[in-house]
This record gives structure tokens, sequence and C-alpha cells, in this order.
């Protein structure tokens, strides 16, 4: 298996508007798969294992789509700046088996489509809240 990483942009809003947007933590918490559990499910044109990673205190969002012969993982990483700002970083890394299968497939291309897609998303919710 090989891994490609692609960097999305950076945008920077309060920390609350951006969890109010992302969804309640504590539900995604609890209604997620363990690697374990997610590495034995059979792949699927929409398998998501999603988790919230509390190890960081609750910085990272991250989520993953597994098809046939690929993995793409979304991070949304939130970084303080100050008490009012957070960044956000959001990034993707995409497993696949072959670079001709991946170049092949344009599922790179596609996965980086949906992550844009996400972030426009995100950054709708977050205005919406502040007007």
């Amino acid at each position: 298996m090989t891994a490609h990483a692609v960097r999305a942009e950076r945008f920077s809003y309060p920390p609350e508007l951006i969890w109010r947007a992302l969804g309640a933590a504590e539900q995604q918490k609890s209604q997620a798969l363990t690697e374990e559990e997610f590495e034995k499910m059979e792949p699927g044109a929409a398998t998501v294992f999603s988790r919230i990673t509390a190890a960081e205190e609750n910085r990272l969002y991250a989520f993953r789509v597994k098809t046939m012969g690929y993995y793409a993982d979304w991070r949304i990483e939130l970084e303080p700046i100050t008490d009012a700002e957070t960044r956000v970083t959001m990034s993707e890394t995409v497993t696949y088996r072959s670079a001709a299968l991946y170049v092949l497939s344009g599922f790179g291309l596609m996965i980086r489509r949906e992550l844009a897609a996400f972030g426009a998303a995100l950054r709708r919710k977050i205005e919406a809240q502040r007007a």
C-alpha cells in the first residue's frame, strides 16, 4: 500500500463555532468504531469510520472512507491561536494499492473535490452561526 497526502486550506474561527458546526463531539465518540472494527468491515462505496480523538484534547476530528482497495483519511485539526480564535487545518491522506490504480481510478481527484466541498460547507455553517 502507498500513501499520498494532500494539504488543504487553513482558516480561523472562534472554537465554539467550529465545534457547533462539526456536531456534538460526545455523540460522535459514542458512535465511533474502533480501528479493529473498521479493518474487519468489507469495503463498500461509502463505508465511513469516524472519530474524535480525545487524547489530543478534542483538537482532531478525523474520519475515514473505505472503498475497494483505498482508504481516504480526512483530518480536521484545530489549533488554538488565542482564546477567541482557532485555526482549522484540513488535510487528507489516501492510501492505495498501487500508483497506477490510484491514477487510473481518479479517486484522488474525487476525494480532493469532496474535501474542498466539505470545507466550504463547514465555513458556511460557521458563518451562519455568526450572523
